[in-house]
């Protein structure tokens, strides 16, 4: 590695991302920015008719912006599954084997 912050070495010997991983963190940031988006919005509403009530509409506010990212996000993830059974295309206990054994064969 250089001294000039060049990491290419470092991520091609760490490999490809953790794709899990990285679906949980931007389900969890964008539930957070939501979230804040949503405490923002009621809470300036919320303090122009009640204006001694901000902490508590804002409060509301992050719970309805963060609930309305994850119904909005499990409805987007729904809608585009990448599950074969979901889809109808299971595959059968024979392609199974054999794709399992073909799997095999390229590590050996």
């Amino acid at each position: 590695m250089s001294d000039g912050g060049d990491n290419t070495e470092w991520h091609a010997r760490i490999g490809p991302p953790d794709q899990w991983a990285q679906k949980k963190a931007n389900a969890f940031y964008g539930a957070a920015v939501f979230g804040t988006l949503g405490a923002l919005l009621f809470a300036f509403i919320g303090h122009l008719l009640l204006p001694d009530w901000f902490v508590e509409f804002g409060f509301l506010g992050f719970l309805a912006g963060a609930a309305g990212y994850v119904k909005l996000a499990a409805r987007f993830a729904k809608r585009f599954s990448k599950d074969e059974y979901a889809k109808g295309n299971s595959r059968t206990d024979e392609e199974v084997r054999q794709a399992l054994a073909d799997i095999q064969a390229r590590r050996k």
